[in-house]
C-alpha cells in the first residue's frame, strides 16, 4: 500500500509545470510559460543555467531572492528555467544558448527575442535596471533624460504623448 501511494505522489507532483526555490517561482516547460506570459501580459524571461555553474548560482539564490527583485519579477515576468544540458527537449532549438547563465526576453505576442541574450551574472541594482528597461519597451514607454532639472533623473512618457514641445532633453527609445 505505500509503494501505491509513494508511487501516486510521485507521480501527481511530476505533472505540475512549475517550481519554487525558496520564493523564487519559474515554470519549467516552455509552452506552458508562453502561454502563461500571453494571458498576464507579462514578459517571458528564460533563464538557461548549468549544472555547476557558480553564476547561475549566484542569479537564483542571491539575486533572484533579493526582495525588491523578486517582488518585480513576480509582478512583470514569467520566468522558465532550464539547465542547458538536461532540459535540451524543453525549451526551442531556436533559442541557442552555450553558457550560463544566460537571459534570453521574449515578447509573448511575437514569440521573439527583445533584445541580445544577457550572458552572465550581474550585481542586483544592474539586474533590476535590464528588468525594468525591458518591461518598459515591451510595454511601449518612452525614457526622457530631462537635463534642465537639477535632479537630473529619467521621467517615463508613454509613446502615444507628444514629445515635441520637450525642449532641453534627450529623448532615448528603450530599444
Amino acid at each position: 500500500m505505500k509503494k501505491i501511494f509513494s508511487l501516486i505522489l510521485i507521480l501527481s507532483l511530476s505533472l505540475f509545470s512549475s517550481e519554487e526555490i525558496h520564493n523564487f517561482h519559474y515554470e519549467t516547460d516552455y509552452t506552458y510559460a508562453l502561454q502563461k506570459a500571453q494571458k498576464e501580459h507579462k514578459v517571458l524571461l528564460l533563464m538557461m543555467t548549468i549544472r555547476g555553474c557558480p553564476n547561475c548560482a549566484y542569479m537564483k539564490d542571491i539575486v533572484f531572492e533579493r526582495e525588491n527583485i523578486l517582488n518585480y519579477v513576480n509582478e512583470n515576468y514569467v520566468v522558465a528555467l532550464f539547465d542547458i544540458d538536461r532540459d535540451k527537449r524543453r525549451y526551442p532549438k531556436i533559442f541557442k544558448v552555450l553558457h550560463g547563465p544566460t537571459f534570453i526576453w521574449i515578447d509573448p505576442d511575437t514569440q521573439k527575442e527583445m533584445r541580445d541574450k544577457k550572458v552572465g551574472g550581474s550585481r542586483p541594482w544592474k539586474f533590476i535596471q535590464e528588468l525594468t528597461a525591458m518591461r518598459d519597451k515591451f510595454d511601449g514607454v518612452v525614457t526622457v533624460d530631462n537635463n534642465v532639472t537639477d535632479t537630473n533623473k529619467p521621467i517615463a512618457l508613454n509613446k502615444s504623448k507628444s514629445t515635441d514641445n520637450i525642449t532641453g532633453s534627450v529623448i532615448r527609445v528603450i530599444q
